[in-house]
């Protein structure tokens, strides 16, 4: 029964059915019962925008690092 909640939650939260069907059963029993209380708690997914901006911020940081190191000469302001 807890595998049938499990898909149906999937479901209606915008997965594919098949792979919905294919993640639940991957999981073991005891896995199904855990994810079946806990899935009204878990976020459905990740938002773009802040994964969008925590790779630029990042991406950037590891820039300047090599700049100021002198590997790199990305950014002129740096010495």
């Amino acid at each position: 029964m807890a595998n049938k909640e499990v898909k149906d939650t999937l479901i209606a939260q915008g997965i594919n059915p098949l792979e919905a069907t294919a993640r639940v059963d991957s999981l073991s029993d005891a896995e199904v019962i855990r994810l079946s209380e806990k899935i009204d708690q878990l976020p459905a997914g990740g938002d773009a925008l802040v994964v969008l901006i925590g790779a630029s911020l990042i991406v950037f940081i590891v820039l300047l690092i090599t700049d100021i190191l002198g590997f790199t000469n990305v950014f002129p302001f740096i010495s």
